[in-house]
């Protein structure tokens, strides 16, 4: 086991077997340490340049803060905010695979279609386009369905805006508000829903 480090002491071989075993125990502790130290310095290069690429960007947001003369108090939630988001690990979309636009149209609607399906029959309307023409309905998942990821305090759309469709929660929770100046409601309602069809 000496031998298979790399500051190994020296041993005293007393045939050709033991000869061979050591010297090959020394050519796996190189090739071993010789790994370890590469994946320990490719690790650390590449927590430095994150942790560089972070530091530039709350570095160029202070200073456009700064040029443009926002207020303390405001600056402060934006700075709060943006490194909160910096600290989150990223979600996976499909902009973020860059292999996705490798694949053949065919193929991609088919993997659209696979992802999307189990959210989409649950609802009558899309079980039956399913069910009369599924081609129509693979185009539909395709074309007309996106997927959008939400992070803390984002606002998927705001009382008295035009609506551009409707969403289906796949995960997660959303509050959803409603107060009398916008909705017919008495008074303000709010309320968190998940896995629902909303508008």
């Amino acid at each position: 086991l000496v031998q298979l480090s790399l500051g190994s002491m020296e041993i005293t071989c007393f045939n050709s077997s033991e000869r061979i075993f050591g010297v090959a125990c020394v050519i796996v502790g190189l090739f071993g340490g010789s790994a370890l130290i590469a994946l320990l310095s490719a690790n650390l290069v590449e927590y430095t340049h994150g942790q560089r690429e972070r530091n530039d960007k709350l570095r160029l947001l202070r200073r456009y803060l700064r040029i443009w003369g926002v207020e303390p108090r405001l600056a402060t939630r934006v700075l709060r905010q943006v490194t909160e988001r910096l600290s989150e690990k990223k979600a996976l979309t499909e902009d973020s695979v860059s292999a996705l636009p490798l694949l053949s149209s065919a193929l991609d609607v088919e993997l659209h279609t696979s992802i999307l399906t189990p959210h989409l029959l649950p609802h009558p309307l899309f079980r039956c386009f399913a069910t009369t023409d599924q081609a129509w309905f693979r185009r539909l998942c395709r074309k007309a369905v996106q997927i959008k990821v939400l992070r803390p305090a984002d606002e998927l759309f705001s009382a008295g805006s035009t609506a551009v469709g409707a969403y289906k929660l796949f995960g997660g929770s959303i509050r959803y508000t409603q107060s009398p100046e916008s909705s017919c409601v008495q008074e303000d309602v709010e309320e968190q829903v998940r896995g629902v069809w909303i508008s």
